[in-house]
């Protein structure tokens, strides 16, 4: 889309219009609206270009204190309350308080077995069935990562550059970061992982994803959505406390997972589906894969939200599936132990919560800054003002949960990316 714009000059002693050429479409777009508007002597375009790059600036490094408080709550609040060394107990005396026994062989190698083997007594009181609160939000949790997965397969196909900020983890091993954060914290982790992806200049370019990877994506999302049940069913279908234990650890490796059942549904896609003639295809079924990821999400974060505020159970309410409100634990009482696991998972949620947050509006930014200064997107009209936007994520987080919210700014960004490029080519 191109448009004449003249501008008045002073020559020979006249004033005289001279043409000036804009092309709305072309890469250089900034220089060329920039140096128009200023040629009217509009500068106030340049603060507000400098003004957003400050303040994106100052979005992204608030990953960084987002990920350094994580730590702080999950890893410090632990030692400090007494759950690491409730957990070293178990490990020692090889079984619960209640007495329940403790399985501490699952691969046969010594280092891998401990360190399943702490993550197993960790989990096992999140999800044997007794305690229903903490039960209730580590389902919520156990989806939310299964949907990160898949934002981190996905992305990671759009190219990558090579920085000092890969000692983080390569963004091209989605099943790494997920293991990571099922061991060590989403709320350690996703904030390095969404600075990272924010950093890298190939998070704007078009999807890097096949045919039939794209096609494979929406099976994958399905299938991967029943992975929590690894740790749900057991206790109810009441199986035996070392196939319960069995299960969680296997549950760890689930992104791993992820990413085979991503592998093989490629594979069948390419030998059983006609490949499409359409170029945009692969972006339509990208779409579709976030929009069924945040539906999934969704469902399950309103399930978890109803049944705390309406549940009839004297142990369940928003305030003690959600809040923190104690950040003491009473390790000499049998419920010591599952009392510090639901509160790291409370504190897990909240820092994922604000960071999905802040990770959706920057997702959005660019969007909206475009919405602002050259009207080339029909977005609705509460992205014109950032302040509404942002509230509206924020009520998005809360009411659909922060995986859906980001998995919905996904698939927005998707259908500005494709417009974006499209227009380039």
């Amino acid at each position: 889309m191109a448009v004449q714009i003249y501008r008045v000059v002073f020559e020979e002693g006249q004033l005289t219009l001279r043409p000036y050429h804009v092309d709305l479409f072309r890469k250089d777009l900034t220089f060329h609206r920039q140096d128009a508007l200023e040629d009217f002597g509009v500068s106030r375009y340049r603060t507000q270009v400098n003004n957003t790059t400050i303040n994106m600036r100052i979005l992204h490094a608030s990953f960084l204190a987002l990920s350094v408080v994580g730590f702080a709550l999950l890893w410090g609040g632990m030692a400090i309350n007494g759950t690491l060394d409730a957990i070293n107990t178990v490990k020692a005396a090889h079984k619960f308080p209640d007495n329940t026994p403790l399985r501490n062989v699952y691969t046969h190698i010594p280092p891998l077995d401990d360190f399943l083997t702490t993550l197993t007594v960790f989990f096992y009181n999140l999800t044997n069935g007794k305690n229903a609160g903490p039960r209730l939000l580590f389902c919520d949790l156990a989806i939310i990562l299964q949907v990160v997965v898949l934002w981190i397969l996905a992305e990671s196909r759009r190219g990558y550059n090579r920085s000092r900020w890969s000692i983080f983890g390569d963004i091209r091993t989605p099943a790494l970061w997920g293991v990571m954060m099922n061991a060590l914290g989403a709320a350690f982790i996703l904030p390095i992982y969404c600075f990272r992806h924010l950093r890298n200049d190939s998070s704007r370019r078009d999807s890097g994803l096949t045919e039939n990877e794209a096609k494979a994506l929406p099976i994958t999302i399905l299938i991967s959505a029943t992975f929590p049940l690894m740790l749900m069913l057991p206790p109810i279908l009441s199986a035996a406390t070392e196939s319960q234990q069995g299960w969680i650890a296997l549950f760890q490796v689930t992104p791993l997972l992820f990413s085979l059942v991503q592998i093989i549904n490629s594979l069948a896609v390419t030998s059983f589906v006609k490949k499409s003639d359409h170029n945009s295809t692969e972006k339509k079924y990208l779409k579709i894969s976030y929009l069924l990821a945040g539906l999934i999400a969704s469902t399950a974060h309103l399930s978890t939200l109803s049944t705390s505020v309406f549940s009839t159970d004297p142990t369940i309410s928003f305030a003690s599936v959600f809040l923190p409100w104690h950040t003491t634990v009473d390790q000499s009482t049998p419920t010591g132990l599952v009392m510090g696991a639901h509160l790291f998972t409370q504190f897990d949620f909240l820092i994922i919560t604000i960071t999905c947050s802040v990770y959706a509006y920057a997702l959005l930014e660019p969007l909206m800054k475009r919405e602002r200064h050259i009207a080339l997107y029909k977005q609705p009209s509460i992205f014109r003002d950032p302040m509404v936007a942002g509230m509206v994520i924020a009520g998005s987080a809360f009411f659909l949960g922060p995986a859906a919210t980001v998995s919905f700014a996904f698939a927005m960004r998707e259908d500005g990316v494709r417009k974006v490029v499209g227009k380039m080519r």
